[in-house]
């Protein structure tokens, strides 16, 4: 079973380590073998993607509880690392590369994007999201082009939420917290607001697509009123759910 608290807790104490022994060292060798192994454990069950968001750390569409607080995240976040993604296969040396590239952010030294693309050629994501402009390169947010970051996780979330209230009756309150605040940081892009609204492809997607866009207006109308970050993550639970007992009514009478 893999352990996102695990790893990120390793992530930590390598670059903690990384500030105290140079390159090469066998001390920081070894904190970059055992976070690395992590990773892979990591990867066998899924392709690793981290959020941090006002002292929150979200794995995937869940919230990592024990790392409520987390020093790291923090300090990730105020580096303008919001988000973290580990595509499949990602090799040691790649890794290793990258942890000193983030080591060197951490300390206030911005790698080259162009050598960070270099260095990982797609695999590994990071930086501060953008949803549709080219702002995201510019922020050191290693990824393919805009088009790309669709917001096809959270969709497909909000569906397996649907699912479960339809099959089990239960509300996945976590889960819906959980896409709200990946929704509240495709959002933002430096010091501007974007709206990252889903397209309807069908009408079996529309709950799914509806769902979506009123809980991103809900954020950026509570936002322009000058709202608290919390109070606008919960503008957005509540849009993201206002329609949920549709998804208990037979298509027909809804069509």
């Amino acid at each position: 079973m893999s352990d996102p608290f695990r790893f990120l807790s390793s992530l930590g104490q390598t670059l903690s380590v990384m500030g105290l022994y140079p390159a090469g060292h066998p001390a920081r060798e070894r904190a970059v073998d055992t976070s690395y192994e992590l990773l892979v454990e990591l990867e066998r069950d899924t392709s690793p993607r981290f959020s941090f968001l006002d002292g929150e750390v979200i794995f995937g569409r869940h919230a990592v509880r024990e790392l409520t607080g987390w020093e790291w995240g923090a300090r990730l976040e105020a580096a303008g690392i919001q988000r973290i993604e580990f595509l499949d296969g990602v090799g040691r040396d790649e890794y290793a590369a990258w942890l000193a590239d983030l080591h060197r952010w951490l300390a206030g030294e911005v790698p080259d994007t162009a050598e960070a693309r270099q260095l990982h050629p797609g695999q590994i994501r990071y930086g501060a999201v953008e949803v549709g402009t080219d702002a995201a390169a510019d922020a050191g947010y290693v990824a393919p082009p805009p088009t790309a970051l669709a917001l096809d996780a959270e969709a497909e979330a909000i569906g397996w939420m649907h699912e479960e209230v339809q099959r089990l009756g239960r509300l996945p309150l976590l889960e819906a917290e959980a896409v709200v605040r990946s929704l509240s940081l495709a959002m933002h892009g430096q010091s501007q607001i974007r709206l990252p609204l889903l397209q309807l492809k069908s009408f079996d997607q529309y709950t799914t697509t509806h769902s979506s866009n009123v809980a991103v207006l809900a954020m950026a109308l509570a936002e322009y009123l000058g709202l608290g970050s919390r109070a606008v993550r919960e503008f957005g639970v509540a849009g993201l759910l206002h329609d949920l007992g549709k998804v208990r009514i037979p298509k027909e009478i809804l069509v």
